[in-house]
């Protein structure tokens, strides 16, 4: 079912065409066994009836202007594809998000404004999908959570790295564990690039980025913000790097022979590196 097509048409598999929001949410009403929605729209008290839709497996809210989901979509228990895929100004999830048991896909691209996540995203076990996690400090979602997420595939993009005062957290994700993931991105502000209380934070950087190595399996690394003097070792196992609006002077390290670092880079094949002022050599 597809909701949401010009003048807030609703059209299905079968020839029926309804205009207006009430005529949608009586029809809804008869549609209790209902197992996938497309929604081309945003109204919230549309999305609260979505909520009785008991059987639901597939909700499609991609591309709508959505700036926070109701808790009463948690109440979706048989909910196993949650597409929030460029909702631009969505900035924050349910807390009951934990609930969702049986979700194997959140779907998260292009989400760029969200800013928090609630915690016990790591309870959702069942996640091969998550395109997007947010450190919202400690009442809300924490690194930690990812370590059961072990059947991750595709992409991770993890945002506001600056949030992570201890590399203790960044090494309790244990993302070395998550043998499937293809492709990281790693994401400090990039707007406190020039901050001058994000300047002196580089050391922590560095240990942050340090303990998130990946599993060797990692072919795709997005760094964005990075402000350590160097980036650790374990980027040489990625088949491709890039990295955007860093404040590192060195690749691999200053101690670090040009021959150890070439020795250390079997994988690496493409290595892109934009706005890079202080760069000073390779290694």
């Amino acid at each position: 079912m597809i909701l949401g097509m010009p003048d807030d048409q609703l059209t299905v598999a079968f020839p029926i065409t309804i205009t207006g929001i009430d005529q949608c949410f009586s029809f809804l009403s008869k549609c209790g066994s209902l197992r996938a929605l497309m929604v081309m729209l945003y109204n919230k008290q549309f999305l609260h009836a979505i909520s009785k839709l008991k059987h639901l497996r597939h909700l499609d809210l991609s591309r709508s202007l959505i700036v926070e989901l109701p808790n009463s979509i948690c109440d979706l228990w048989n909910l196993q594809i949650l597409n929030l895929n460029d909702c631009l100004i969505l900035w924050s999830l349910p807390k009951g998000m934990k609930f969702l048991r049986n979700l194997r896909h959140l779907c998260l691209h292009g989400c760029w404004s969200l800013t928090h996540m609630p915690s016990g995203i790591g309870k959702l076990t069942c996640l091969r999908t998550l395109g997007m996690v947010v450190p919202s400090g400690k009442k809300g979602f924490r690194l930690s959570e990812l370590r059961d997420l072990n059947m991750l595939k595709g992409w991770l993009t993890i945002m506001h790295l600056e949030r992570i005062e201890d590399k203790k957290d960044a090494e309790e994700a244990c993302l070395i564990k998550n043998q499937s993931l293809r492709g990281l991105n790693l994401y400090w502000d990039s707007e406190l690039y020039w901050d001058s209380e994000r300047t002196i934070q580089w050391y922590n950087d560095k240990e942050v980025l340090e303990a998130l190595k990946p599993c060797p399996n990692l072919q795709l690394l997005r760094v964005l913000g990075f402000n350590g003097s160097s980036f650790p070792s374990w980027i040489s196992t990625v088949t491709e790097v890039a990295v955007k609006e860093s404040a590192a002077e060195y690749i691999v390290g200053a101690r670090e022979s040009t021959a150890a670092a070439a020795a250390m880079s079997p994988s690496l094949k493409q290595l892109e590196l934009m706005n890079m002022p202080n760069l000073k050599g390779a290694c």
